[in-house]
């Protein structure tokens, strides 16, 4: 069993030179979402110590979704994060607010990708007998590691295929793919880091967090947008959409908050731009996505 430990006093964790005393325990709830942190008692508004982010299911239950330490308001230590059933989604550490040093993503919880109210939540986070937090690894794959200096991506990172296969190690340093081996595992084309898999399930994260796509369109419908891939960041427009128009700016919303992934050297043809199609066909119920470079 791989597990990571993160021990939990029943108050509070405070790794920081604050007394205890000059805490006070805040709990805010938004929507679906609870926060729960300390902040200090001469300054209400500067978050010190732990910090824990809940989100309630539709059975009222809350699931742990990022657990992490401030100091005086700025990130730092270990943080992990969660998919919104359970599974861990990503750990590494903060350094004054930004990412720095490895970190490692997985893949979600396969029995997470049916969302049902009688199916079993499989929860990454478990506070043993001995108070514990204890970060459980077993059954998970890793979709991508590497390493971050000042919230970006540097050097050479591994992206994976869901069954464990190392399909692409770019360097994000120089901007270059270094290997790919993308052929063969999956029968749709797509270039981005990790392939299909990666991209769906980080679609499909994004979409629950943000609540998009719950109801499917009442008719078919059609979204077509253009990636332009020649500079950092990427721009991302709308081409062309047919159908239910709020089908067009929800996948819009959701693949704007994706990372920006995407390698022009996986791409088959020798422009910069990608074309992203996706459509609902009503008569079957389903999602197709497609992926045309020019």
């Amino acid at each position: 069993m791989k597990s990571i430990f993160l021990i939990l006093f029943s108050a509070f964790i405070c790794v920081f030179p604050v007394l205890s005393q000059d805490l006070k325990k805040k709990k805010v709830t938004s929507g679906d979402y609870i926060e729960e942190y300390f902040v200090l008692k001469e300054n209400k508004k500067i978050k010190h110590g732990q910090y824990l982010k809940f989100k309630k299911d539709m059975l009222d239950r809350k699931i742990l979704v990022e657990i992490g330490n401030f100091d005086k308001n700025i990130k730092s230590g270990t943080w992990y994060s969660f998919f919104s059933h359970g599974s861990i989604k990503s750990y590494g550490a903060y350094v004054m607010d930004k990412k720095e040093g490895p970190w490692i993503e997985y893949y979600r919880y396969k029995g997470e990708y049916v969302l049902s109210p009688f199916a079993g939540i499989r929860h990454s986070a478990q506070i043993n007998e001995d108070g514990a937090l204890e970060i459980n690894t077993e059954g998970l794959n890793i979709s991508a590691e590497g390493a971050y200096q000042s919230n970006s991506k540097v050097g050479i990172w591994d992206y994976y295929s869901k069954e464990g296969h190392v399909l692409h190690k770019y360097d994000h340093s120089n901007d270059s793919l270094i290997e790919n081996t993308m052929a063969g595992h999956s029968d749709l084309y797509c270039p981005y880091l990790g392939g299909f898999d990666r991209f769906i399930m980080l679609y499909v994260g994004i979409r629950d967090d943000i609540h998009f796509g719950i109801v499917a369109p009442s008719v078919t419908s059609e979204a077509i947008f253009k990636l332009d891939l020649k500079k950092h960041p990427y721009k991302l427009e709308l081409d062309y959409r047919s159908g239910d128009p709020i089908f067009a700016e929800k996948i819009f919303d959701i693949l704007r908050e994706m990372p920006p992934d995407w390698a022009r050297g996986l791409l088959n043809s020798p422009g910069d731009v990608l074309f992203i199609k996706t459509e609902f066909i009503k008569e079957k119920n389903q999602f197709t996505w497609k992926f045309d470079p020019v």
